[in-house]
């Protein structure tokens, strides 16, 4: 239907008046679109992967802002393809993971569902039956063509990055790494020649992300980089399968936790997942899922852990199938413990990890013995019954505490140095 010049600004002012009420909403209404974008069929893998999935919700609520942006200030002119950065990032990332164009399908199930959010805030503002269907002729095309056009760009984006992905050594270790990860039957020694890592030998997985996207590529590099130096693995193998992501397999036992969240104190944005130690073929795999969990738990929890292992988990992943239940033991046997300052929990944590030896306990946290009788002797008094009576119990409300219990204040995710 054509709309009529003396309908023309009608249909702008509807137009104006619904894109205020997606801008006020946007970032509700962006993790709407994107959680159905993230279901659909050949997303599996974004959406299996916390940080991919974050970066996919953000490129789609940056495609949702540009459209609603243009069409208010032009409600008639076409809608150029979105070229921001984070749907650049996004493109670059699913070619790093070995995705190809058919997941660009999920933008077409984001946009009906963008649609359908659109078509009922719109019947919201009027009641005029004709108004709303020449509003929504006029935005449905003005849509479908701009997801068109951003979807030809992304295309491109992506044939762009394959290209310079094939110039360099790192596809190469990049494809062995996606084969083994897979399941696919590549024999140990080959790949282990391809990897400059014996998979005969144990080895660890770790998975190193950005909490904060950043700018600045070389801060993230430099952060993997003081990762690798604070192992002393003979070997490691490095991937970087997303901006802001390396895949990390070490030769023997991995980093220490605690060494790490050490090394890792200046770069507050930069978190850590450590896999279990394996061997061989499916070690290699086993491996790296094993640290995929830790990081998925990480994400999910409250609190703000930036290393962790998969054997420090355990207890918080069945915890974490009934958080409210956690947390209600959690405050029931820590009682004022909670708002202890984290070294004075963390002392009292290591204590019970350390059997209740307190010069271990002051070894492992680098610190006087006279500081952990201070700090276990504060502990005691915030404690509804003494750490000696009922030191299991603590030590589990401590770990649900420290997952799932509201984070410090005074501990803020910082954007990269």
């Amino acid at each position: 239907m054509n709309i009529l010049d003396q309908d023309r600004d009608e249909v702008a002012a509807l137009i104006r008046a619904a894109t205020d009420d997606i801008i006020e909403h946007l970032d509700t209404l962006a993790d709407e679109v994107g959680g159905t974008h993230l279901q659909a069929v050949g997303m599996e893998e974004v959406a299996a992967d916390p940080v991919l999935a974050d970066a996919s919700v953000r490129a789609i609520r940056s495609t949702v802002a540009h459209w609603v942006a243009s069409v208010r200030a032009e409600p008639f002119a076409p809608v150029e393809a979105g070229r921001d950065r984070e749907t650049v990032r996004m493109a670059r990332d699913l070619v790093r993971r070995g995705l190809d164009d058919s997941v660009l399908v999920a933008y077409r199930i984001g946009q009906s569902a963008a649609f359908q959010i659109w078509t009922r805030i719109v019947c919201e503002r009027t009641q005029d039956v004709r108004l709303v269907f020449l509003v929504l002729d006029q935005t449905s095309a003005s849509m479908r063509d701009y997801i068109e056009r951003t979807l030809q760009y992304v295309s491109q984006v992506m044939a762009d990055e394959r290209r310079e992905l094939l110039r360099g050594s790192h596809p190469a270790k990049r494809e062995t790494v996606a084969l083994l990860l897979q399941g696919a039957p590549v024999a140990s020694d080959r790949a282990s020649m391809q990897l400059g890592l014996s998979l005969h030998k144990p080895h660890t997985a770790v998975v190193v992300w950005a909490r904060e996207q950043t700018e600045g590529a070389d801060d993230f590099t430099n952060a993997v980089d003081l990762v690798v130096r604070s192992c002393d693995a003979e070997r490691h193998v490095v991937v970087l399968p997303s901006t802001g992501v390396a895949w990390l397999w070490f030769a023997g036992d991995g980093p220490d936790p605690r060494k790490l969240e050490r090394s890792l104190r200046d770069w507050p944005s930069i978190a850590a997942a450590i896999g279990p130690t394996a061997t061989g073929v499916v070690g290699f795999r086993d491996s790296h899922r094993g640290a995929v969990a830790v990081q998925r738990l990480i994400t999910r929890a409250t609190g703000q852990r930036q290393v962790a292992a998969s054997g420090d988990v355990r207890l918080a992943a069945l915890l974490a199938r009934d958080e409210d239940d956690a947390l209600a033991f959690a405050r029931e046997v820590l009682g004022d413990l909670v708002t202890a300052t984290p070294e004075v929990r963390d002392t009292v944590r290591t204590f019970v990890e350390q059997l209740g030896n307190h010069v271990r306990t002051a070894e492992v946290l680098f610190a006087h013995r006279n500081t952990v009788v201070r700090r276990l002797a504060r502990a005691d008094e915030l404690l509804p019954r003494p750490l000696r009576e009922n030191s299991v119990d603590v030590a589990m409300a401590l770990q649900a505490w420290a997952w799932f219990g509201p984070p410090s204040p005074s501990v803020k995710a910082k954007r990269l140095m």
